[in-house]
C-alpha cells in the first residue's frame, strides 16, 4: 500500500516536472517563418514577409499586427485575398505603392525580435528604404531607441551621435573645399563638387530625441544608422549616407534604463 501511493506520488511529480519543462521550452520557442507570395496580376512581382509564430499567441498576433499595419497599410484580418493587396500593382494602379519586400531577422532570443524590412516605396518618386523594428517577446511592445536609456543617457547619446554626425561632416566640407578650388576641374566635375559642397554645408546635425532613431541590437553593442544628407533630388552627391555608429553596452550600462538593462544587457 505505501509503495504503491509512493509510485504515485513520484508520477505526480515527475507529470508536474515535465510540464514545468515543457512550458519553458515552449517560452524559447519562438521563430519566424518567411511568407512569399507573388502578386496575381502581375506574377513576376514577389513578395516576401516575416511572420512570427510561438507559443503565446497574444504576442506574436500584437507583432505581426503592427508590422503588417505599418508596412503594409492594411489591418490583419481584414484582407480580402492578400495582406499585399494595398502595395503592389493592379491593372488600374500603373505604379506599385511598393515594389518588392524583404526581410532579415537579425536578432530573435528569449527577450527580443529585431527585424529589418527592405523595399522600394513609389509615390512621386521610388526610393529604396530600410526600416528595423525591435519587440520584446514577453509583452509584444515595441521598444524604440530611446526607452533603452535613462534620461540623463538619452541626452548623452544624443550629443555623442550629433557630434559624431557634425565631425564626419565638417572633415567632408573641408576636403570639398580643397576640391572645388583646384584649377584641373572640368565645369561638369566642379558642378558635382559644389553640389555636393553645399548639400553637407546645410545638413541638419540637430535632433530633438532619440525616438525614431533606427538601431539593431546585438548580444554587446548596439549599430545605430541614422540622418542621412541628402532628399531624393540630390542623393546622387551624397557620398557619407545614412551615418552609423556602434555603441558597446557594456560601455553605457551605467545610462540604460531598468527597461534597457533588462532586455539588453546580459
Amino acid at each position: 500500500m505505501y509503495l504503491n501511493e509512493h509510485l504515485k506520488m513520484n508520477r505526480q511529480f515527475l507529470s508536474i516536472l515535465l510540464s514545468l519543462l515543457t512550458l519553458t521550452s515552449c517560452s524559447q520557442d519562438f521563430s519566424v517563418r518567411k511568407l512569399v507570395e507573388s502578386n496575381p496580376h502581375f506574377l513576376e512581382d514577389e513578395y516576401t514577409f516575416p511572420i512570427l509564430e510561438g507559443p503565446d499567441r497574444t504576442v506574436t498576433k500584437k507583432i505581426n499586427s503592427f508590422l503588417i499595419d505599418d508596412q503594409l497599410s492594411i489591418k490583419l484580418g481584414q484582407e480580402r485575398t492578400s495582406i499585399f493587396e494595398n502595395v503592389w500593382q493592379k491593372p488600374d494602379v500603373p505604379v506599385a505603392r511598393i515594389n518588392y519586400l524583404t526581410f532579415k531577422v537579425n536578432l530573435l532570443n528569449k527577450k527580443l525580435y529585431t527585424v529589418t524590412i527592405s523595399g522600394e516605396f513609389c509615390s512621386a518618386y521610388c526610393e529604396g528604404y530600410d526600416m528595423s523594428y525591435t519587440f520584446e517577446l514577453a509583452t509584444g511592445d515595441l521598444l524604440t531607441l530611446d526607452t533603452l536609456f535613462s534620461k540623463n543617457g538619452q541626452e548623452k547619446l544624443l550629443n555623442e551621435l550629433t557630434e559624431y554626425k557634425s565631425r564626419l561632416i565638417e572633415q567632408k566640407i573641408n576636403e570639398l573645399k580643397q576640391i572645388t578650388q583646384s584649377d584641373t576641374l572640368d565645369s561638369g566635375d566642379q558642378e558635382h563638387y559644389q553640389n555636393m559642397l553645399d548639400l553637407y554645408q546645410n545638413c541638419n546635425s540637430d535632433y530633438a530625441d532619440l525616438k525614431h532613431f533606427r538601431y539593431i541590437p546585438s548580444q554587446d553593442s548596439l549599430e545605430i544608422i541614422y540622418g542621412r544628407c541628402s532628399a531624393h533630388y540630390n542623393r546622387n552627391v551624397d557620398e557619407l549616407w545614412y551615418f552609423n555608429k556602434t555603441i558597446s553596452i557594456d560601455e553605457w550600462s551605467e545610462y540604460l534604463s531598468e527597461i534597457g538593462k533588462e532586455k539588453i544587457k546580459n
